[in-house]
This record gives C-alpha cells, sequence and structure tokens, in this order.
C-alpha cells in the first residue's frame, strides 16, 4: 500500500461528507423496503433504519483496523472501503419479511452467515470462479431484478388506494431528471450528491401536495441505541440454504468493489490476503447485521468509485465518514424524518440506483472479452434472471427450498447458471487444446 499522507480534520471532513452522502440513500432504501413489505409500525420502522446504519458503520471500522487472528488471517484488510447493505440480498430478503416475517429473516440470515463467515478462509482459492463474467451477470442481474420495486414505489403514496395517483408519478420522475441533470452539469461533490439532493428536492416538492406525514417526527425521541435480537430468531432450512448460496454470490460483489479500489487507488489487484481478510470482515459485519435485524453487508462500489477518482486513501476521511453514519443510527428523531419521505421519493432515487448497478454490470461484462461464448452465457443467464423477475410464481408447483432459492432471486437463478455454463465451457475448451496438442504430437 502506498504511504498515507495526515490530512487535517478540516481538509478531511468535506471528503468525509462527500462518502456519507454517496452511501447514505443506498443505506436506509432496504430497511425502508422491508419496512413497506411487512406494513411495519412506525418503532418497527425506527428500529430498522437504525440498525442499518448502525451496523453498516461498525463493519467499516471492522474493515478498515484488521484485527489479526491467527497465522495470516485477520479481520479485515485495511483498505479504504466503506461498508454498507448487500444489494444482493434485498430482493430475496424483501420477499422472505413479507412472507415468512421478520423472525425467519433474522433467524435464517444469522445461521447462513455464520457459515458465511467461515467460508473467508477458502475464499482466495475459489477466486477463480470468480470472472468478470460472472461478476458482470451478477451486478446486471441484481440490478434489473430491482427494477419492479423502485418502480412500484414510484407509483405508489401514502395510502394504498393512491397507488398509480398522477401526482406519485410527476414527482418520481421529477427525482429521476433531477439527477440525471446534476450528473450531466453538476461536478465535484454536487455530482456524487446528486441522489441526495435530488430526494430532497422531490421531498421539498411534497409537501404541498400533501404527500408527507410529519405526524410521527414530533413524537420520536432523540437517542436511542439500536437493540441486539429485538425481533426474536425463528429458523426456516430452505430459506438458511438459500440466504447461504446468496453469501457466497455477495462475495463476488465484494471482490469487485475490492477491485475498483486497489485499482482505482494503488493501481494494482487485490492480493490474496486483501481478498481473504475483506471476506472474512464482511461476514463477522454481517452476522453483527443479523443480530441487531439488519440485512447482511457488502462493500460500497460507488464509495470505492470516489476512492478511484480522488485518490484520498487516508484512514481518518473513512473512519469520519463512519462516525457521521454512527452519529445518525442512535437517531430515532432521524430516522423518522427519513421515514417520512414519500414513496414515490424512494421510488425515484432507487430507479436511478438500480439503473446505474446494472450499467456498471455491463462495464465489468467489457472486461470479459468480446469472444461469441461469452456473450452466449451472459445473454442465456441474464434473460433467465429476468424471465424470473417478471413471473416469479413460475416455480410455485416446486419444492419450498426450490420456490425460496429460484422464485424469490432471479439474481441467484442467473449467476448459477453462468457458473455452469463456464464451467462446461470451460471444460470443452480444455478438452479441445488437449485433442490438439496430442494431435499435433502423432
Amino acid at each position: 500500500m502506498s504511504t498515507e499522507k495526515k490530512l487535517s480534520i478540516g481538509e478531511a471532513i468535506p471528503l468525509s461528507f462527500q462518502h456519507l452522502l454517496a452511501m447514505f440513500v443506498g443505506t436506509i432504501v432496504p430497511p425502508i423496503l422491508i419496512a413497506g413489505a411487512i406494513g411495519a409500525t412506525m418503532d418497527q420502522r425506527i428500529a430498522l433504519i437504525q440498525a442499518a446504519l448502525f451496523v453498516s458503520a461498525i463493519a467499516t471500522f471492522i474493515q478498515l483496523f484488521p484485527i489479526p487472528l491467527f497465522g495470516k488471517y485477520k479481520l479485515g484488510s485495511g483498505l479504504p472501503m466503506m461498508m454498507g447493505m448487500s444489494y444482493v440480498f434485498l430482493g430475496l430478503t424483501v420477499a422472505v419479511a413479507k412472507d415468512q416475517g421478520l423472525p425467519v429473516l433474522f433467524g435464517s440470515l444469522l445461521v447462513a452467515l455464520v457459515v458465511g463467515f467461515f467460508l473467508g478462509f477458502v475464499v482466495e482459492k475459489v477466486k477463480k470462479i470468480f470472472t468478470p463474467l460472472i461478476s458482470g451477470v451478477l451486478v446486471i442481474c441484481m440490478g434489473i431484478g430491482l427494477y419492479p420495486s423502485a418502480v412500484r414505489n414510484l407509483a405508489s403514496g401514502i395510502k394504498p388506494e393512491n397507488y398509480g395517483d398522477p401526482k406519485n408519478i410527476f414527482i418520481g420522475l421529477l427525482v429521476v431528471f433531477i439527477i440525471a441533470l446534476l450528473n450531466k452539469l453538476g461536478k465535484g461533490m454536487i455530482k456524487n450528491a446528486s441522489i441526495v439532493i435530488g430526494m430532497i428536492v422531490g421531498y421539498l416538492i411534497a409537501i404541498p401536495l400533501g404527500m408527507v406525514d410529519f405526524s410521527n417526527i414530533a413524537a420520536a425521541n432523540w437517542f436511542s441505541i439500536p437493540k441486539p435480537m429485538a425481533y426474536g430468531f425463528e429458523f426456516d432450512l430452505g430459506t438458511i440454504i438459500t440466504f447461504t448460496i446468496a453469501y457466497v454470490i455477495s462475495i463476488i460483489s465484494l471482490l469487485g468493489c475490492g477491485t475498483v479500489t486497489t485499482f482505482g487507488a494503488y493501481g494494482r489487484p487485490l492480493t490474496g490476503e486483501e481478498i481473504t481478510n475483506s471476506s472474512l470482515a464482511m461476514g463477522l459485519g454481517s452476522v453483527i447485521a443479523a443480530l441487531f435485524g439488519s440485512i447482511p453487508m457488502a462493500g460500497l462500489t460507488q464509495n470505492a468509485a470516489i476512492v478511484s477518482i480522488n485518490k484520498k486513501t487516508e484512514k481518518i476521511i473513512f473512519v469520519l465518514a463512519s462516525l457521521m453514519v454512527l452519529i445518525t443510527s442512535v437517531s430515532p428523531k432521524i430516522a423518522s424524518c427519513l421515514i417520512s419521505i414519500p414513496n414515490s421519493v424512494i421510488g425515484g432515487g432507487t430507479l436511478v440506483i438500480f439503473g446505474m448497478i446494472t450499467i456498471s454490470g455491463m462495464g465489468l461484462l467489457t472486461r470479459a472479452g468480446d469472444s461469441e461464448y461469452i456473450k452466449l452465457i451472459a445473454g442465456i443467464s441474464i434473460a433467465i434472471s429476468i424471465g424470473i423477475t417478471y413471473n416469479p410464481t413460475m416455480f410455485s408447483k416446486f419444492s419450498p427450498t426450490i420456490q425460496t432459492l429460484i422464485g424469490k432471486s432471479s439474481l441467484i437463478s442467473g449467476v448459477i447458471v453462468a457458473i455452469i455454463l463456464q464451467g462446461i465451457f470451460g471444460f470443452i475448451d480444455k478438452y479441445q487444446k488437449e485433442k490438439e496438442l496430442k494431435l499435433n504430437k502423432m
């Protein structure tokens, strides 16, 4: 790693705030969507948002400050990475929360993530499976699979009967266009904060239109520490298996984030130790997340992109950003303000986020090459994923485990197909090369 220069607090704060803005919306969206799926009470909504922010800060600290275990293994890579919600799990966790409840969601996550933590010790040995092809398919399927959720929110109002109201669609699309224009015309922090600014403008315009409910803000406390095991734990074997497979897939996402960081900041790929130690840190952070009632952790690619642009890797930047996140996590008052954001504003912001996720996946896919077999594998995998996204009941006559594994996560089905086809094609290529060598020797 390069030698870090010392920054003053005054120099570091604007850079830290930039990282806070980049990760904030992406961190609060998952708990808001889960709360909406289960018809959560106001206290539950506040607790879910607090937990998401709290564990994101804790997981970032673990990643920044490695804790020695044994031999070469450490909890944390020391890389300048912000940690937050794993969108690999988003569609799946929303579906499980809606169909089976929060105790099954967090109980099954806990078991799967303990298993996932120990997988961190062997991830370096199987990294060759996680090619740019698989990473690209993963990110594309993840983005596309979340589109229906964003569009549903964009059309939603305060009450179910307001669904499809022209006001909702107007506000949602306005947020989308503001974000797009800020990305085109803005520079520096304005550009990086475009999603936050777009949602703030949408929020302010929604107030006089009667789309914002302030009734719960005044009653909320200023200070409250998130509580672990608040929902109890129940366990479902099929859900545990599904979450375990999803966690393996989420490691691909982490490696992608780490690669963006190291290439952008240091001009080199991830080392073997960084792969292992960052995976262990993500695993521990994810276990803590399940204990506190949040979805698993991931490295945040949007923050990695900031690092690759400004080349600022000093730890004080990320420590201050994490402290800012931690402060917001212990205030129900702040959480209740976030809950008052209209669904249509959330929908507009997330539509842009999910679209950007998809496009970043296409960028990863270009690194896989331009061969016909790459296009074929990607095309088949993405087509299957999209098909399942818009036809989730097609597995209704299969076993509950298959329904949970594939029917509730089109992302998993797309990645599994890509891995299988990559393995088959790789075996065929190897066989053909060996056959040619034998013929040449004859």
